[in-house]
Protein backbone atom coordinates (compact mmCIF):
# COMPACT_ATOMS: atom_id res chain seq x y z
CA UNK A 1 0.00 0.00 0.00
CA UNK A 2 1.48 3.44 -0.84
CA UNK A 3 1.66 6.20 1.57
CA UNK A 4 -0.76 8.46 -0.79
CA UNK A 5 -3.17 5.41 -0.31
CA UNK A 6 -2.91 5.21 3.78
CA UNK A 7 -3.19 9.03 4.15
CA UNK A 8 -6.57 9.21 1.79
CA UNK A 9 -7.45 6.06 3.50
CA UNK A 10 -7.23 7.64 7.00
CA UNK A 11 -8.48 10.74 6.01
CA UNK A 12 -11.70 8.67 4.98
CA UNK A 13 -11.61 7.14 8.48
CA UNK A 14 -11.29 10.63 10.10
CA UNK A 15 -14.00 12.46 8.02
CA UNK A 16 -16.32 9.39 8.54
CA UNK A 17 -15.65 8.81 12.19
CA UNK A 18 -16.23 12.24 14.64
CA UNK A 19 -15.11 11.62 18.41
CA UNK A 20 -16.85 7.93 17.77
CA UNK A 21 -19.71 8.63 15.76
CA UNK A 22 -20.14 8.05 12.52
CA UNK A 23 -20.70 10.66 9.90
CA UNK A 24 -23.15 10.29 6.84
CA UNK A 25 -21.18 8.96 3.93
CA UNK A 26 -20.37 11.42 1.10
CA UNK A 27 -18.11 11.54 -1.85
CA UNK A 28 -16.35 14.93 -2.31
CA UNK A 29 -16.58 15.97 -5.93
CA UNK A 30 -14.40 19.16 -5.34
CA UNK A 31 -12.89 21.61 -2.64
CA UNK A 32 -12.12 25.14 -2.05
CA UNK A 33 -10.94 26.08 0.77
CA UNK A 34 -14.36 25.53 3.57
CA UNK A 35 -16.11 25.29 0.40
CA UNK A 36 -16.76 21.78 -0.85
CA UNK A 37 -19.36 19.90 -3.74
CA UNK A 38 -20.46 16.95 -2.18
CA UNK A 39 -22.44 13.90 -3.62
CA UNK A 40 -24.62 12.28 -0.79
CA UNK A 41 -26.63 8.78 -1.20
CA UNK A 42 -29.86 8.37 0.20
CA UNK A 43 -29.97 8.77 3.84
CA UNK A 44 -32.81 7.49 6.41
CA UNK A 45 -33.50 10.01 9.05
CA UNK A 46 -36.01 10.73 11.73
CA UNK A 47 -37.59 13.83 12.19
CA UNK A 48 -39.23 16.25 14.03
CA UNK A 49 -40.79 19.71 14.09
CA UNK A 50 -40.54 22.02 16.70
CA UNK A 51 -40.11 25.78 18.22
CA UNK A 52 -37.28 24.76 21.02
CA UNK A 53 -34.16 22.89 19.87
CA UNK A 54 -33.73 20.84 22.82
CA UNK A 55 -37.52 19.56 23.16
CA UNK A 56 -36.42 18.55 19.64
CA UNK A 57 -33.15 16.83 20.31
CA UNK A 58 -34.34 15.02 23.08
CA UNK A 59 -37.09 14.31 21.14
CA UNK A 60 -34.79 12.33 18.56
CA UNK A 61 -32.57 10.74 21.52
CA UNK A 62 -35.10 9.29 22.91
CA UNK A 63 -35.92 7.45 19.72
CA UNK A 64 -32.43 6.28 18.92
CA UNK A 65 -32.52 5.00 22.67
CA UNK A 66 -35.40 2.52 22.12
CA UNK A 67 -38.80 5.22 22.07
CA UNK A 68 -38.99 2.77 18.91
CA UNK A 69 -41.80 -0.20 18.24
CA UNK A 70 -38.87 -2.36 17.99
CA UNK A 71 -37.12 -1.35 21.28
CA UNK A 72 -34.11 -0.46 19.77
CA UNK A 73 -31.03 1.32 20.43
CA UNK A 74 -29.46 2.98 17.61
CA UNK A 75 -26.13 4.37 17.48
CA UNK A 76 -25.72 8.25 17.49
CA UNK A 77 -24.19 9.48 13.90
CA UNK A 78 -23.36 12.86 12.45
CA UNK A 79 -24.45 15.32 11.34
CA UNK A 80 -27.80 16.30 13.36
CA UNK A 81 -29.55 18.50 10.70
CA UNK A 82 -31.74 20.87 11.38
CA UNK A 83 -33.59 23.57 9.07
CA UNK A 84 -36.22 26.55 9.39
CA UNK A 85 -39.84 25.39 8.24
CA UNK A 86 -42.72 27.94 8.41
CA UNK A 87 -40.98 29.63 11.72
CA UNK A 88 -39.82 26.27 13.32
CA UNK A 89 -37.11 24.47 13.30
CA UNK A 90 -36.65 21.21 11.75
CA UNK A 91 -34.51 18.73 13.07
CA UNK A 92 -33.35 15.50 11.94
CA UNK A 93 -30.89 12.56 13.09
CA UNK A 94 -29.03 10.37 10.58
CA UNK A 95 -30.12 6.41 10.90
CA UNK A 96 -26.78 4.67 10.55
CA UNK A 97 -25.90 3.84 6.83
CA UNK A 98 -26.25 -0.14 7.55
CA UNK A 99 -29.32 0.38 9.19
CA UNK A 100 -31.51 -1.91 6.68
CA UNK A 101 -34.93 -0.58 8.11
CA UNK A 102 -35.93 1.91 10.81
CA UNK A 103 -37.49 1.15 13.09
CA UNK A 104 -41.65 3.16 13.84
CA UNK A 105 -41.25 6.07 16.58
CA UNK A 106 -43.69 5.42 19.18
CA UNK A 107 -44.05 8.89 20.07
CA UNK A 108 -46.32 10.93 17.03
CA UNK A 109 -43.58 14.22 16.94
CA UNK A 110 -41.14 11.61 15.65
CA UNK A 111 -41.35 10.68 12.13
CA UNK A 112 -39.29 8.29 9.72
CA UNK A 113 -37.91 10.14 6.44
CA UNK A 114 -35.16 10.40 3.35
CA UNK A 115 -32.99 13.16 2.70
CA UNK A 116 -32.94 12.41 -1.49
CA UNK A 117 -29.53 11.93 -2.73
CA UNK A 118 -28.07 14.58 -4.85
CA UNK A 119 -24.97 17.26 -5.21
CA UNK A 120 -24.37 20.00 -2.15
CA UNK A 121 -22.40 22.48 -2.01
CA UNK A 122 -21.22 22.89 1.86
CA UNK A 123 -19.42 25.30 3.45
CA UNK A 124 -17.42 24.06 6.79
CA UNK A 125 -17.29 26.46 10.15
CA UNK A 126 -16.18 25.77 13.92
CA UNK A 127 -17.18 27.05 16.83
CA UNK A 128 -20.45 26.94 18.89
CA UNK A 129 -22.85 27.92 16.06
CA UNK A 130 -26.35 30.27 16.26
CA UNK A 131 -29.41 31.60 14.23
CA UNK A 132 -26.46 34.36 13.26
CA UNK A 133 -23.62 32.35 12.12
CA UNK A 134 -25.60 29.70 10.65
CA UNK A 135 -27.77 32.97 8.60
CA UNK A 136 -23.97 34.69 8.14
CA UNK A 137 -22.70 31.39 6.45
CA UNK A 138 -25.71 30.99 4.30
CA UNK A 139 -25.33 34.03 3.49
CA UNK A 140 -21.36 33.48 2.05
CA UNK A 141 -22.42 29.79 0.81
CA UNK A 142 -24.95 31.58 -1.41
CA UNK A 143 -22.61 33.79 -2.63
CA UNK A 144 -20.22 31.84 -3.39
CA UNK A 145 -22.71 29.58 -5.57
CA UNK A 146 -23.22 32.76 -7.44
CA UNK A 147 -19.64 33.76 -8.22
CA UNK A 148 -19.31 29.58 -9.52
CA UNK A 149 -19.72 29.71 -13.35
CA UNK A 150 -22.37 26.99 -14.21
CA UNK A 151 -23.21 26.19 -10.77
CA UNK A 152 -26.66 26.76 -9.85
CA UNK A 153 -29.10 25.89 -6.56
CA UNK A 154 -31.42 22.83 -7.80
CA UNK A 155 -34.50 25.04 -7.04
CA UNK A 156 -34.16 29.25 -6.53
CA UNK A 157 -35.85 28.93 -3.24
CA UNK A 158 -33.76 26.16 -2.04
CA UNK A 159 -33.26 26.20 1.86
CA UNK A 160 -30.29 25.66 3.65
CA UNK A 161 -29.76 22.20 5.82
CA UNK A 162 -27.29 23.24 8.90
CA UNK A 163 -25.43 20.24 9.92
CA UNK A 164 -23.77 20.19 13.44
CA UNK A 165 -21.56 16.94 14.04
CA UNK A 166 -20.96 17.13 17.61
CA UNK A 167 -22.06 16.57 20.80
CA UNK A 168 -22.65 19.95 23.02
CA UNK A 169 -19.88 18.74 25.32
CA UNK A 170 -17.69 19.73 22.98
CA UNK A 171 -15.33 22.44 22.90
CA UNK A 172 -16.64 25.17 21.22
CA UNK A 173 -13.32 25.55 19.19
CA UNK A 174 -13.49 21.92 18.14
CA UNK A 175 -16.91 21.47 17.24
CA UNK A 176 -17.88 21.28 12.76
CA UNK A 177 -20.44 22.77 11.79
CA UNK A 178 -21.68 23.36 7.89
CA UNK A 179 -24.02 25.03 5.84
CA UNK A 180 -25.26 22.97 2.73
CA UNK A 181 -27.74 23.79 -0.15
CA UNK A 182 -28.77 21.68 -2.73
CA UNK A 183 -26.99 22.12 -6.47
CA UNK A 184 -27.84 21.29 -9.72
CA UNK A 185 -25.22 18.74 -10.62
CA UNK A 186 -24.92 19.26 -14.57
CA UNK A 187 -21.91 21.14 -14.22
CA UNK A 188 -19.75 19.00 -11.74
CA UNK A 189 -19.95 15.75 -13.27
Amino acid sequence: MSISQLLNDSIQVTRETVMNVHTAPYDVVETFGDYEIRDYAVQNLVDTLDADDSDSFNVLFNFISGANDQKEQIPMTAPVYSQYVDEKRWMAFVMPADMDSVPQPTDSDVHVDKLEAGRFATIRYSGCTNDEKEADKERLLREWIDMQPNMNLLQDNEEAIFASFNSPFVPCFMRRNEVMLRIAASHWQ
